[in-house]
C-alpha cells in the first residue's frame, strides 16, 4: 500500500489481508502438524477458498502445487525479507511465528530429502506406523551409504519436523515389516475355531431374528395394504369421489406410512442379512489371515493392513503395538493390557457373543 508523508515523500507499507492471511497461517499449522503432504493441504486450502491475489491482467484463481510450496518456503510470512541475498527483519507484521516456519521447513527438507526414491518406492505400510515414543506418524526415509547403497527406514515425523523433542531412531524397513507381518499370528483363528464361531454366529442371529419373523411379516403385510390403498384413491379421484386436496392429503400419509416401512426393512435387512454375512466375512479373514498375508503383494498387503488394523506403533525397543479395526477389536484378547498373557481358551471364545452386540443387540 502506498501513502505520502507531510513532506509529499512516498511511503510504502503492508497490511495483512484478512480474508487469505487466516488461510495461511492455518496452512502452516496444518503442516507442521506432520500429518498431511504439499498436495493434501492444497486440496484442504482449495476447498476452504484459498485463491490468487487479482492483477489487472489475471483474475483469482486456485492456487497450484509449486505456488503452495514457494508460500510455505517464503520467510516474508513469518516478518522476515530477503534483500541482495540475505534475510533482514521486516516491518510489516508476521502472519506466522518465526518458530512455526523453521518447525515447517524443517519437516519440507525432511520429506524433499530423496523425494524421487520416494515416488519410486511407495511401500505398503506407508500412512499406517506410529511412533510409539511420541505417538507421531513414521514416515518412509531414505540413507545412502558411502558405497552407494540405499537403505529405506521409517523415521518419526515429529522428531524430523522437530515437532517434538522425541528422540526415536529410525527403524529399518525390514524390520517393520517383519513385525506386521508377525502380527498376524496373533489374529488368525483355526479352521476348527472358524467352524465353531460361524455356528455361533448363525446361532446367535437365528434366535434373535426368531422373534421377529412376525415382525416382519406385519411389516410386508402394511406394505401391500398402504399401496393397495393409494391405487383406491387414484382411482376414486379420477371417479370424481374426492377432490385433490383430499387426494393429496391421503396420499402424503400414505407415503409417510411407505417410507417409515421400507426404512424397518432395510434395518432388518441389514441387522438380519447384511450382518450375518459381514461376520462369516470377517470369520474367514481372520481364518486365513496370516498366510493370504504372507502370500500376497504389496498392494494387497496394504488393504489388509487397513482392514484389520486403525493404528500400529512401533516402541523404541523394537516392539509393535497394534490397533485392531472393527469387528476384529472385539476379541477379548484385543481388550486385554499390554504384557498380560493370552490364557488358554475353549475353541470359538475368542469372539463368541461379542458380533452380535457390534450390530445393536444387547
Amino acid at each position: 500500500m502506498r501513502q505520502t508523508d507531510d513532506q509529499g515523500r512516498e511511503i510504502r507499507t503492508v497490511e495483512v489481508d484478512p480474508e487469505r492471511a487466516p488461510l495461511i497461517a492455518w496452512a502452516f499449522e496444518r503442516y507442521a502438524a506432520g500429518e498431511t503432504s504439499v498436495t493434501a493441504l492444497l486440496r484442504d486450502l482449495t476447498a476452504r477458498g484459498l485463491v490468487s491475489v487479482p492483477s489487472p491482467k489475471r483474475p483469482s484463481r486456485p492456487l497450484g502445487k509449486n505456488a503452495l510450496y514457494r508460500v510455505l518456503t517464503n520467510p516474508y510470512y513469518a516478518g522476515v525479507i530477503r534483500y541482495k541475498g540475505a534475510l533482514h527483519p521486516g516491518a510489516h507484521e508476521p502472519i506466522v511465528k518465526p518458530a512455526l516456519f523453521d518447525q515447517v521447513q524443517s519437516l519440507l527438507k525432511a520429506r524433499n530429502a530423496h523425494a524421487t526414491r520416494h515416488v519410486q518406492h511407495a511401500h505398503h505400510l506407508k500412512g499406517l506406523l506410529h511412533c510409539g515414543t511420541c505417538g507421531s506418524r513414521m514416515l518412509l526415509d531414505f540413507a545412502t551409504n558411502p558405497r552407494g547403497t540405499t537403505y529405506a527406514y521409517f523415521v518419526c515425523s515429529g522428531r524430523a519436523s522437530k515437532r517434538t523433542t522425541c528422540t526415536r531412531r529410525a527403524v529399518p524397513v525390514q524390520v517393520a515389516e517383519r513385525l506386521v507381518e508377525d502380527s498376524y499370528a496373533n489374529i488368525t483363528i483355526s479352521e476348527d475355531d472358524y467352524r465353531h464361531l460361524a455356528a455361533e454366529v448363525d446361532a446367535a442371529f437365528d434366535k434373535r431374528s426368531a422373534g421377529r419373523d412376525q415382525e416382519f411379516a406385519d411389516l410386508t403385510a402394511n406394505r401391500a395394504r398402504l399401496e393397495a390403498e393409494s391405487d383406491k384413491l387414484l382411482a376414486a379421484h379420477f371417479a370424481d369421489a374426492i377432490d385433490l386436496p383430499t387426494l393429496k392429503r391421503h396420499q402424503d400419509r400414505v407415503r409417510a406410512g411407505l417410507a417409515d416401512i421400507e426404512h424397518r426393512l432395510r434395518e432388518h435387512d441389514e441387522l438380519h442379512v447384511g450382518g450375518r454375512g459381514f461376520l462369516h466375512d470377517s470369520l474367514r479373514l481372520l481364518a486365513d489371515a496370516r498366510r493370504a498375508y504372507a502370500h500376497s503383494d504389496d498392494g494387497s498387503r496394504r488393504l489388509a493392513n487397513q482392514a484389520f488394523y486403525t493404528r500400529l506403533e512401533i516402541t523404541e525397543d523394537e516392539q509393535l503395538h497394534p490397533r485392531l479395526a472393527e469387528p476384529f477389536a472385539r476379541r477379548p484378547e484385543a481388550r486385554k493390557p499390554k504384557g498380560t498373557p493370552r490364557q488358554a481358551q475353549r475353541p470359538g471364545t475368542a469372539m463368541s457373543r461379542v458380533p452380535v452386540r457390534h450390530f445393536g443387540w444387547s
